[in-house]
């Protein structure tokens, strides 16, 4: 089966002739047409990453995932109500009209099989917070921990 995308001009690497490979990443643009570019994004669906929020509107929040078109983070998706610069920690996932889109509800993409021991030191990145179990950590942006209530200061 052959697909066709748009690969813009500017986006074909220069003293690129017919025939040569290169590795793209395709998306749909907003007017749903599968979009083939060189650009490398900051995250892969099923990836978490951190992003910077560029804008809010009236369907959500749109982040910088280091591609001309920004992501959507649709306000069901988002744990709270994220603000203009602000740094989020989402998912990439591909929404029901097949775009890609945003996620704050990380839990589900991280795992609890982390190559860590009791006592090594991480840096994380807490990404929800609960007033009864205390503050959910993203280590790596793979592995989930929990900071108990008691040891928050």
């Amino acid at each position: 089966m052959k697909y066709l995308y748009c690969f813009p001009k500017k986006q074909v690497p220069e003293g690129t002739g017919q025939g040569d490979e290169i590795t793209v990443f395709i998306y749909k643009d907003s007017e749903d047409r599968l979009i083939a570019t060189t650009a490398i994004p900051k995250l892969l669906v099923g990836e978490t990453e951190v992003l910077k929020v560029k804008e809010v509107g009236k369907i959500g929040a749109f982040l910088d995932m280091g591609l001309e078109k920004d992501l959507l983070l649709p306000y069901k998706e988002q744990t709270y109500k994220v603000r203009t610069g602000e740094n989020v920690l989402v998912t990439l996932y591909i929404d029901k009209s097949k775009r890609l889109a945003a996620t704050m509800r990380v839990y589900a993409h991280m795992s609890n099989q982390s190559p860590y021991k009791k006592d090594d030191q991480v840096t994380g990145i807490i990404y929800e917070f609960s007033d009864t179990l205390g503050a959910f950590v993203a280590v790596d942006k793979k592995y989930y921990g929990l900071i108990p209530k008691k040891e928050l200061f």
